[in-house]
């Protein structure tokens, strides 16, 4: 048995385990040694406390046993004389979770809730509300957490480091990160249990200034949405895309900003076309969800494993159908460009404002213009934006502001709606997102101004006259319906694309 009375402590070590951590589960780090933490436990602690700490640590533990009282004396002792030591005091101080301006989040933290019912009420409450991250985000006076739900943040509760240093520990040994580098980026996947399914979560750290920040991706498969007609398409839209999907060979081209949904999209577009009769092959970076039936593989730049190489393997695979994630350099799109020559179905993702622009970026890639205009197919451009809460929507009229920002499109409704927030939408006033797209077909005309490498503006004008909707004239038509807000149009929608 060891005598606490005369041991000295490394700050370091106390530092692995916060007070409010070594109280609630009666644990005190005296050393660490090899990779080993020497830890002090009571005299008949059980099997589980040992793996709970392992845990915790992501390290080896051996554990000393201390009588229970002397062992909770130590504990206070030896953190109050370290937080007038270190430049970071061990705060005990807890900060409840407060309901997010208009969220309605009334999560309660109370100053006993374990580290791993704390990691679990968080990724819990962010499935419940249908949030797709979380942010553990580290400042000078305290932690913050936020959810981003139909692609905005709110936030939902604030941590003294005393209890968000153990949830970062815990978040990184969930997705077997090491938790003894703080240093340098890290990202992993885990698998949590929710009601009667399992949910996928991505989880990356970034070092900043004042500690490690967090971000938790939300995988769950339950809202993905794999039907082309339930995307926001307008028919005349669907039915192009549709007949696009249909040619045995050629490029689709999907494009948006981050976030815009273009993954779900692609997606979609292979679940309507995937058959017992045609081989699909995925390359993705990473792969965000598992399709029943089709190939998918990711890429590893680390290992040499790139877009162009994966592209190359799989080329001999006898594939019909190829889904490249991203056209993220001009070799990758050339050899997209080939494939669909080759009598492959090429569908790709692609950063550009809009349909126009997608063409152009293409061409500024070194690609050349005939060939572009003999393999493309469609480019469909497309914008997120939140659907009002049928519960609480009311009529609104527009701002002269907003009448001028909306004057590039031909605005029939005298009057628009926007929403109040309630307990139905967790006082967002918003519940669900759709798309809003802008579907360019490659028709004879527009092959003709590819081919001679037109400019945008000439191809914006060239499909304005011919019928082709800008996204902000297609997310207008949703605000007209009351389908979604003015402010959403414009928040989400570009101004110059028309």
């Amino acid at each position: 048995m060891v005598d606490l009375s005369s041991l000295a402590i490394d700050p370091d070590v106390l530092r692995l385990i916060p007070k409010s951590t070594a109280l609630e589960l009666s644990v005190l780090p005296l050393s660490l040694k090899n990779d080993t933490v020497i830890v002090a436990m009571p005299e008949m602690f059980k099997r589980q406390l040992v793996a709970d700490v392992q845990f915790l640590l992501g390290r080896k533990v051996k554990a000393v046993p201390v009588p229970q009282e002397i062992l909770l004396d130590a504990i206070h002792r030896f953190y109050e004389g370290a937080s007038n030591g270190l430049g970071h005091p061990l705060r005990a101080a807890t900060i409840p979770f407060r309901s997010a301006s208009r969220a309605g989040l009334q999560t309660q933290l109370v100053s006993d809730t374990s580290t791993t019912t704390l990691a679990n009420r968080l990724i819990g409450t962010a499935i419940r509300i249908g949030a797709t991250d979380i942010h553990v985000e580290p400042y000078a006076q305290a932690f913050r957490v936020r959810y981003r739900v139909d692609g905005v943040l709110h936030e939902a509760v604030q941590l003294t480091e005393d209890k968000a240093m153990p949830l970062v520990l815990r978040l990184k040994s969930m997705a077997n990160l090491s938790i003894a580098d703080t240093l340098y980026p890290q990202k992993g996947r885990a698998r949590v249990r929710r009601a009667d399914r399992s949910v996928d979560i991505r989880i990356s750290t970034l070092p900043t200034d004042a500690g490690e920040k967090v971000t938790i991706r939300i995988l769950d498969k339950s809202r993905l949405q794999l039907h082309l007609d339930r995307l926001g398409f307008q028919e005349h839209d669907l039915r192009l895309v549709q007949h696009a999907l249909r040619s045995p060979s050629g490029l689709v081209l999907v494009t948006g900003p981050e976030g815009s949904g273009k993954v779900t999209t692609l997606y979609a577009s292979l679940t309507s076309i995937n058959r017992a009769d045609i081989s699909i092959t995925t390359i993705e970076d990473p792969i965000e969800f598992d399709l029943p039936g089709i190939n998918q593989t990711m890429v590893r730049p680390d290992l040499g494993y790139t877009f162009p190489a994966a592209l190359r393997a799989i080329l001999s695979q006898d594939p019909n159908v190829i889904l490249i994630g991203e056209l993220r350099d001009a070799e990758t799109a050339r050899m997209a460009i080939r494939a669909a020559q080759t009598g492959h179905l090429v569908l790709t993702a692609l950063h550009a404002h809009d349909a126009p622009s997608a063409i152009c970026q293409l061409l500024d890639m070194g690609i050349e213009p005939f060939l572009l205009a003999s393999t493309l197919k469609i480019v469909l451009a497309q914008r997120l934006v939140r659907l009002l809460c049928p519960h609480c929507r009311v009529s609104t009229r527009p701002t002269p502001d907003q009448m001028r920002d909306i004057s590039e499109t031909s605005v029939l409704a005298g009057h628009f709606f926007g929403s109040k927030g309630c307990a139905a939408c967790h006082y967002f006033g918003y519940q669900g997102r759709t798309g809003a797209f802008q579907a360019l077909p490659i028709s004879p005309g527009l092959c003709q101004l590819i081919a001679r490498a037109a400019t945008v503006t000439e191809i914006r004008q060239w499909a304005q006259t011919s019928g082709v909707a800008t996204l902000r004239q297609a997310a207008m038509r949703m605000a007209e319906r009351g389908e979604t807000s003015l402010d959403e149009v414009l928040r989400e929608t570009p101004s110059h694309d028309s």
